[in-house]
């Protein structure tokens, strides 16, 4: 069997000009890295206190919560007031205030509560928080997060299932 004539006198494969991000030198491809790390330093720093705040919010918000639960498997109805929970179901009024509130006074209570009637649907809202976000130099916004009887959350109008 022969060789097809197209195939005898085939050219070597042509070598590659490319070479990278050298090709524009090593300084360009020091740049471009440099950028990408100030980038995400700078995305990492503004976002930082917004998460933070969301989290350190939801955590509090989910141990009051806990606690008006705990309150009424005992007492067989929900507390008149936040204030009514501690010292036997929160260990300090503290967590009552929320870091982000702008009134600074640590026995501010930061959340408002809606007590539910007895028998309520899961859904019903039970704590509410206006948090303020600041991200970099946009003037600050408010939003309200709200957490349900049953531990689901609401932000923004998005509804999160409660944390395993």
């Amino acid at each position: 069997m022969s060789t097809p004539p197209y195939y005898q006198n085939t050219p070597p494969p042509s070598k590659s000009n490319s070479s990278g991000c050298w090709k524009i030198g090593g300084i360009g491809c020091a740049v471009v890295l440099l950028l990408g790390v100030v980038g995400s330093v700078w995305i990492f720093n503004t976002f930082k206190g917004v998460l933070q705040s969301t989290v350190g919010t939801t955590q509090n918000g989910l141990k009051i919560r806990r606690a008006v639960i705990d309150y009424h498997d005992k007492k067989g109805s929900y507390p008149a007031k936040l204030a009514d929970l501690v010292p036997d179901y929160l260990p300090s009024p503290t967590i009552l205030h929320d870091a982000s509130d702008t009134n600074p006074d640590p026995s501010h209570i930061s959340w408002t509560y809606h007590r539910p009637t007895e028998g309520a649907p899961p859904k019903t809202p039970l704590l509410e928080n206006s948090i303020v976000i600041k991200i970099g130099n946009n003037p600050p916004a408010r939003t309200s997060f709200i957490i349900n009887l049953d531990g689901t959350t609401t932000s923004a109008g998005q509804t999160a299932a409660p944390p395993q």
